[in-house]
């Protein structure tokens, strides 16, 4: 199975000290692992280049890939699921998205981890003409079956807190991504929480 890992907009190290960090783990599982690096692009640079970003990444999918996306690299992974390519299945990792956002078709399945400490998605979500909103600290909250939240607050903190501990998290993520359609039967309601967290009030 080939992975991408897919790093946020403000990110000057390609990914190392973020997504990067599961490489190995993903390796030791059996994963063909591709860290492709867009550069320190900027607030600007989301509105932007987002769209061509995303399309030059679609065109490197391989049939039954998967993508491990965190902050602003699960829009990317959003527009690429409107696009014609494979299916695949997505990590989003404290995601910078609205929290019912929508997918397109080409998305198999997709987990989204959380936690109720991450501060910058909820400021991203007042930001003005941006893509962005709370998914990373609230999860997903619309009807999309496809979509599972796992809450991982209290061994992760922040916007980038999974990244301290990754052999915590690389488990359920090879599971996921190895293991999907076995998850599925078991689990008719795919955007229920596998651990709760208290829901947005007022965005406040």
């Amino acid at each position: 199975m080939h992975v991408y890992l897919v790093h946020g907009f403000n990110v000057r190290d390609g990914g190392r000290a973020s997504v990067d960090v599961f490489a190995p783990l993903l390796e030791h599982a059996g994963m063909t692992v591709h860290s492709p690096d867009y550069g320190w692009i900027g607030l600007l640079g989301v509105r932007l280049f987002n769209d061509n970003l995303a399309s030059i990444l679609a065109g490197c999918l391989e049939p039954a890939s998967g993508i491990i996306a965190h902050s602003n690299g699960a829009d990317l992974v959003r527009r690429i699921s409107f696009m014609d390519v494979p299916k695949f299945k997505a990590v989003l990792i404290n995601p910078a998205l609205d929290v019912d956002t929508k997918f397109g078709d080409a998305l198999e399945s997709a987990l989204v981890l959380y936690n109720r400490k991450d501060w910058p998605v909820w400021f991203a979500q007042w930001l003005l003409f941006s893509p962005w909103g709370a998914m990373g600290r609230y999860g997903y909250l619309g009807n999309d079956r496809r979509i599972t939240n796992l809450d991982c607050y209290p061994l992760a903190r922040g916007h980038s807190g999974v990244f301290k501990r990754p052999g915590i998290w690389a488990p359920p993520i090879v599971t996921f991504m190895t293991d999907g359609s076995k998850n599925d039967q078991q689990n008719p309601r795919k955007n229920k929480d596998l651990r709760a967290s208290e829901p947005p009030q007022n965005r406040t």
